[in-house]
């Protein structure tokens, strides 16, 4: 069950302290100990339990306690290929799903033929904690992206709960991913409401099933679409929030002026790498926008 989770061991008082950051809970791994214990060696649970993180059993004559950090219990285990500065295991490529929260860096490189020549979004999508922790080898700027129907685990730990209201507040984008059979309007009615964090971050997104529409608070609705030619299938839509705000801010155009197409895909998957087409239009600004909007061709 803990297989692949690094695992750390600290004594205190003559117990023995197990500990691991992700994977199963304490009660997981309990069960797990119970049922699968030698008759020689009888694994019991202790009554006295600290608090929701901690699990005490008895193994023979041994007390342990078993203190998961945040732990994934819906998550299905993938390799970790590298550690973090603060010794926490970060899977690679980092999934938004995951903990609710990204930090994505665009890397703009040049288009092939096949996608019309033009410069192409790489999108390198990795956790917040490896990006922005102290002594951080990760020194590329990028974005804050939140999934804003993300919600915490009542298991978590305070600290993930307080970098959890941090980040949402501090966000860059916002993504929402649509239920089936949302309207335009629905979707309209999300993208112009303040949500959680009191106020709306530069950009705002929601994904539909063949669409994504976009609402930038300086005052743009964009609807994006697959431009012909490209496999839909395999879009990355939820990272083209990231690549047009990057688009917006630096390379392709200005925060009012957006390109018509945009070539997306994300780091290490070439076969997402999909044309977008973008449809733009002047929407009301938001309160904390950039400013007045500008016409654009």
């Amino acid at each position: 069950m803990l297989a692949g989770v690094p695992l750390e061991y600290t004594t205190n008082a003559g117990v023995l302290f197990v500990s691991w950051r992700g994977g199963p809970t304490a009660d997981m791994v309990a069960a797990e100990l119970v049922q699968a214990a030698d008759p020689d060696l009888p694994v019991t649970l202790r009554p006295a339990r600290a608090s929701a993180e901690f699990l005490h059993l008895s193994v023979g004559d041994l007390t342990v306690c078993l203190h998961p950090r945040d732990p994934t219990p819906d998550q299905p285990w993938a390799p970790r290929v590298g550690q973090h500065p603060n010794s926490r295991p970060w899977p690679w490529p980092w999934r938004l799903h995951d903990s609710g929260a990204s930090y994505d860096t665009v890397l703009w490189t040049a288009g092939n033929v096949d996608s019309g020549g033009d410069e192409v979004a790489v999108v390198v999508r990795v956790s917040p904690s490896a990006a922005t922790a102290a002594h951080s080898s990760w020194s590329e700027s990028g974005f804050r992206v939140i999934d804003a129907d993300y919600e915490v685990p009542d298991h978590a730990s305070a600290e993930t709960k307080r970098l959890w209201r941090q980040r949402t507040a501090n966000a860059h984008i916002r993504l929402r991913y649509a239920t089936t059979g949302w309207s335009d309007a629905e979707a309209d009615e999300w993208l112009a409401g303040d949500g959680p964090h009191q106020r709306r971050p530069m950009i705002s997104a929601v994904l539909l099933d063949e669409r994504c529409i976009i609402r930038v608070d300086a005052g743009l609705r964009i609807v994006a679409t697959v431009a012909d030619g490209s496999p839909w299938v395999s879009a990355p839509w939820d990272v083209l929030p990231s690549a047009l705000y990057s688009a917006l801010s630096t390379r392709v155009a200005d925060h009012l002026n957006p390109p018509e197409f945009l070539n997306v895909r994300r780091y290490g998957d070439a076969w997402s790498q999909v044309r977008f087409q973008l449809s733009s239009q002047l929407v009301a600004p938001g309160e904390h926008s950039y400013g007045p909007p500008r016409a654009f061709e």
